[in-house]
């Protein structure tokens, strides 16, 4: 007789158990398709990839088997999460950010020594000597999820240009959509960049509130009428654009603030560990290169901590730009300030020349307009600029001209402000009753016309000869 499909007696502890060994059935699984996989079997079957041989006689989707075959690829180079997965201490889930981090070329990264061991941050005493095992330690302990974003976190340490890179590509796919449908409502769809999904989602939560126990809104229907609400009713301070108070925190270290993190030993886990971010935005982990060009926004509030994790300095008075000084600065930069960028100061963002990181002052001598994409510039490396300070006569350099110089080729740029300059003064012609206008002429269109003083002298004497 068959045993019942759902058996009354059941315990949890049995179900780890079973769940355990499922675990490390799959892990040898892998591990032999690994085998498999180097040998070349599925190629003399005539199986493009080993995916596709799972699909057709494992019947599994599409997205497991390719799972399964990244993993198969990658295990012969990750001993300790192969072995981790092998003995059912981990799932798949856990290894596989490792696993496409390491298929995206980063295969020595974590598998080369580290120049000093690390302690494990679970096992007292125990100590790692490269990035498989400090992941492998990560998973035994922690969620899949988890573990992603330490592979993230360390990823954004050690290739601090690939993460800049990857920001300006997430900012250029931005765009907002709204489209009238046939029963009369609207759509809204859109893609928004780290630090403008953070201010949205910040406004919107502060009018997102229930109102009361007799409230029977979802939560997207309060959204969505706090959108409607900020349409109808915008802050007084929106109505001068990049002018609204901070809304949003972006957190970092004092040492990631100052210095590149990718140029710490061993990403700096001597430092901080992985699973705790050198930067985030509002709670969301961010690499320190986009948390550091977000400490220069003025909409940002910069918690700077130490090491020991305390608060530093909260958005010093300093750094802040105020009204009264965008609107200065928009007088003598109406445009972005990079060499022949047009883009209106209106949607522009205040950067400080001399990093408020690194001390610059929040003054009008230290700010200067750029533009979304050119403010990722000025915070890379294929360009520097400053504000000149010394007349050079033989290079065209006037003080207060900002110079932009490429790093690669040395060619310089200068942009000059706006400079509003008067007429020198100069002393009032002394007329004569001869010259003065006459009450007729004041309404005229045409000013009218001075006469030296020696014409005015001559004209008296003839004038006193008739």
């Amino acid at each position: 007789m068959l045993a019942p499909l759902f058996p009354a007696a059941v315990s949890l502890p049995d179900l780890l158990s079973r769940i355990s060994g499922v675990r490390r059935e799959e892990g040898s699984i892998l591990a032999a398709l690994s085998v498999v996989h180097r040998r070349g079997d599925l190629a003399a079957e005539g199986f493009p990839s080993l995916s596709t041989w799972l699909m057709v006689h494992a019947g599994l989707s599409s997205a497991r088997a390719r799972s399964w075959q990244r993993a198969a690829t990658e295990m012969p180079f990750l001993p300790a999460l192969a072995e981790a997965l092998s003995r059912g201490e981990i799932s798949i889930e856990h290894a596989l950010p490792v696993f496409h981090a390491t298929a995206r070329g980063h295969r020595e990264t974590f598998t080369r020594e580290l120049a000093e061991p690390v302690p494990s941050d679970y096992v007292p005493g125990h100590r790692l000597h490269t990035l498989d095992e400090v992941f492998a330690d990560i998973a035994r302990h922690e969620l899949p999820g988890t573990v992603a974003a330490a592979v993230k976190e360390l990823l954004s340490r050690i290739d601090e240009e690939r993460q800049a890179r990857e920001f300006t590509a997430r900012l250029d796919r931005r765009h907002v959509s709204l489209t009238p449908t046939l029963d009369g409502s609207w759509h809204l769809a859109g893609h928004l960049d780290d630090l403008a999904g953070a201010t949205v989602s910040a406004a919107l939560d502060s009018l997102t509130r229930p109102d009361g126990e007799g409230d029977r809104r979802t939560a997207g229907q309060r959204r969505a009428d706090a959108l409607r609400e900020l349409a109808e009713n915008p802050p007084p301070d929106l109505t001068g654009p990049r002018l609204t108070p901070p809304t949003v925190v972006v957190t970092i270290d004092h040492e990631a603030l100052v210095t590149k993190v990718s140029a710490l030993p061993d990403a700096g886990l001597h430092d901080r560990a992985l699973t705790n971010p050198w930067a985030d935005l509002d709670g969301t982990p961010i690499p320190p290169a986009i948390a550091r060009r977000f400490a220069c926004d003025a909409r940002v509030l910069p918690a700077v901590l130490n090491g020991d994790g305390r608060v530093l300095d909260l958005a010093r008075t300093r750094r802040l730009v105020s009204i009264a000084q965008r609107r200065a600065l928009s007088i003598e930069q109406p445009t972005c300030a990079f060499p022949h960028c047009t883009v209106s100061w209106r949607r522009c963002e205040a950067h400080h020349i001399h990093p408020w990181s690194e001390g610059g002052p929040t003054t009008l001598d230290n700010l200067a307009h750029l533009c979304p994409n050119h403010h990722g510039t000025a915070h890379g490396e294929a360009w520097t600029f400053t504000r000149i300070t010394a007349p050079d006569p033989e290079r065209g350099h006037t003080p207060g001209d900002l110079l932009w110089t490429e790093t690669t080729s040395g060619r310089e740029f200068t942009v000059a402000p706006r400079r509003h300059k008067r007429r020198k003064p100069t002393a009032p012609p002394n007329r004569s009753a001869a010259t003065r206008p006459s009450p007729r002429s004041m309404g005229g269109a045409r000013p009218p016309r001075e006469r030296p003083q020696e014409t005015v002298a001559e004209g008296r004497k003839e004038s006193a000869k008739s």
